[in-house]
């Protein structure tokens, strides 16, 4: 069986793409990466639970802004759905975070980069059921969104794990 090996005469996918394309910040504010990451992993939850409270109070707000009921419904239990992944992927970075663990690292970023194409879907989707200027408004939040995420916070989280592995390679 042949074995392929990158420019850089790593075997490894995920890490090889990630150093390769995305941006890597040794300091967030004035914070290390593995506080500022927690920070981030504490904000995400928060953000998840407030996903997840919309499935509760979100119905009625829905339906007065003039989306069908059945389109409601579907929109509501999205974002609970979303909510649970979110919290579990940033209950992962956490952990990622206090241990030094550079595979949960590579898996929440790998993950992240899914949840941003289903949360793409689910944004057209949800446009698809609004009108016009609602649409282009959801999208273009959704675009700025995810730009800043990629610009501001994935850099820290790629910083601290390039930084966990740059530990590793010094220890040993």
């Amino acid at each position: 069986m042949r074995k392929y090996v990158w420019k850089n005469g790593s075997s490894k996918f995920g890490p090889t793409i990630l150093n390769k394309y995305c941006l890597t910040s040794q300091r967030c504010c004035w914070l290390s990466p593995k506080a500022a990451v927690i920070l981030i992993s504490i904000i995400g939850i928060l953000q998840s639970i407030l996903h997840i409270l919309f499935y509760f109070t979100g119905l009625e707000l829905l339906i007065n802004s003039g989306i069908r009921e059945l389109f409601s419904q579907i929109i509501i239990h999205t974002y609970a759905v979303q909510g649970i992944l979110l919290f579990s992927l940033h209950i992962l970075l956490l952990i990622a975070a206090l241990i030094y663990s550079e595979p949960l690292i590579l898996l929440y970023q790998w993950s992240m980069i899914i949840y941003c194409v289903i949360d793409l879907f689910f944004y057209l989707f949800m446009s698809f059921v609004s009108d016009f200027i609602s649409a282009l408004i959801l999208f273009t939040f959704y675009i700025i969104y995810w730009m800043l995420y990629y610009i501001y916070v994935f850099s820290v989280i790629n910083g601290l794990r390039r930084s966990i592995h740059t530990i590793v390679i010094v220890v040993t």
